[in-house]
């Protein structure tokens, strides 16, 4: 059962019930979530967003227990500064009689993975650190849940990580932005930023790729609004500006100045996308068309610098923009939700085929729940609170929530939540596997 959560988010615990439906109770209150994007014919990208994100403990609120298969406990939660009333979070694995304190005092800690198999050899728990409340970066741990646990890489430079099965084709990807490199680019702070440079890693063959050629589809969107929020006479007067926006040597009023560095960011953005979408030649391409002339070899170096001393210099390999090793994509979704007494492989859409003659593909084990809240209902009257309804869930390899559909009267908000919820992954013969849950909702006080 997960800890009470003073930080106004409703908190959920899960339990078993005979039929396959989880029963859940909501105890407490939340506000902003990464987001799933879904589109037709489309592989689904995970979407960070720029808001601020819910993480599992935060100021010493909220903890998470549990015991792996492996005899590895895991263990996050509050703890009280010695002679202070300050509580911060910490994090351990615990193994027989040993312990391995991983944090003993952050601001912020929140899992991200737990049993899933990112390729490393072992299955891992992926642990995200904020040190300093003030902190604008995240530090990404992962350890292995074998028998003695051990850490086996961190990652560094990301404002928030997300790891999930985005094609659910068994392979995990981590999403990020490369806050690090970009903040205070060209004295931009990273709150002045729409987002931060996207990046995809996976681990292919024990080394981290970068493969954010592999999802151009994501990119695109962001270019698209982008462009589409371009004024054209803003365009041409920063075109006509020196690119640098120095106040200091480029004296013009303060609205003229807000607006030319508002364009500036904007096309910075642009130019990003396409570069770390592994495509060089459409990034410089753009930022010939629409920066200073006189000024261009000056930021494309600028550009190439900042990128290199990201998270671009933590990968082992670039991807080449398609999958060496899978190179046909089959997204199998296992199902424990009954229907007249039949179980149903789903495809990746989550309906169940029309073939009757299909094999059934069962779950050995369901998902179990690590963060799961909601914001709160709009009115908490007598009926709401007796009032259980039920979301079919489609849950990834890495645990993550990737369609959401609610049986009767939709709750927008409560579908809304459900792309932060976070759980163990289903497993299948050992392997983690995406599957269909059948999950109850019952509002408590």
């Amino acid at each position: 059962m997960l800890a009470l959560n003073a930080s106004s988010a409703i908190d959920i615990t899960a339990m078993h019930r005979s039929n396959c439906v989880r029963r859940v109770l909501f105890f407490a209150i939340i506000a902003v979530y990464p987001v799933f994007a879904q589109s037709n014919n489309q592989p689904q990208t995970a979407q960070l967003g720029t808001a601020s994100h819910d993480v599992l403990c935060s100021n010493g609120f909220s903890s998470f227990d549990t015991k792996f298969a492996t005899g590895v406990s895991v263990s996050v939660g509050s703890v009280k500064s010695a002679g202070l009333a300050t509580r911060h979070c910490e994090a351990k694995l615990q193994w027989g009689k040993h312990e391995l304190v991983i944090e003993p005092d952050a601001a912020q800690l929140d899992i991200d993975l737990l049993g899933a198999n990112l390729g490393l050899g072992s299955p891992v728990f992926a642990l995200q650190i904020k040190k300093y409340e003030l902190d604008s970066l995240m530090k990404y741990q992962i350890y292995s849940l074998a028998n003695p646990p051990k850490l086996l890489r961190t990652i560094t430079g990301g404002d928030f990580f997300l790891a999930a099965d985005t094609d659910l084709d068994g392979r995990i990807e981590i999403w990020t932005h490369d806050a690090g490199a970009v903040n205070d680019f060209e004295g931009i702070p990273l709150s002045a930023l729409d987002f931060a440079p996207t990046v995809v890693l996976r681990f292919e063959q024990q080394r981290l790729v970068d493969v954010g050629s592999e999802f151009p589809a994501h990119f695109d969107g962001q270019i698209a609004l982008l462009r589409a929020r371009l004024d054209a006479q803003q365009l041409s007067d920063f075109k006509h500006s020196d690119g640098k926006l120095s106040p200091l040597t480029f004296a013009i009023p303060a609205d003229k100045f807000h607006s030319l560095r508002a364009t500036k960011i904007q096309v910075l953005e642009i130019v990003w996308c396409y570069l770390y979408s592994g495509r060089e030649h459409e990034a410089w391409q753009a930022l010939a068309e629409m920066w200073p002339p006189a000024d261009f070899e000056r930021i494309q170096t600028s550009i190439r610098d900042a990128r290199a001393r990201g998270i671009r210099s933590q990968v082992e390999e670039v991807s080449p923009g398609f999958s060496r090793f899978h190179i046909t994509k089959h997204a199998l979704v296992y199902d424990r939700v009954t229907d007249n007494g039949q179980e149903h492989q789903l495809r990746m859409d989550g309906q169940s085929p029309k073939e009757d003659h299909m094999r059934i593909f069962e779950v050995d084990t369901n998902p179990e729940p690590i963060l799961l809240r909601r914001p709160p209902p709009p009115a908490a009257t007598t009926a709401f609170l007796n009032t259980e309804v039920v979301l079919n869930l489609v849950i990834d390899a890495a645990g993550k929530v990737r369609s959401a559909k609610m049986e009767g009267k939709p709750d927008q908000a409560l579908l809304d939540a459900t792309a932060d919820w976070k759980f163990i992954p289903g497993f299948k013969d050992g392997v983690p596997v995406a599957c269909r849950l059948r999950f109850g909702v019952t509002p408590y006080q």
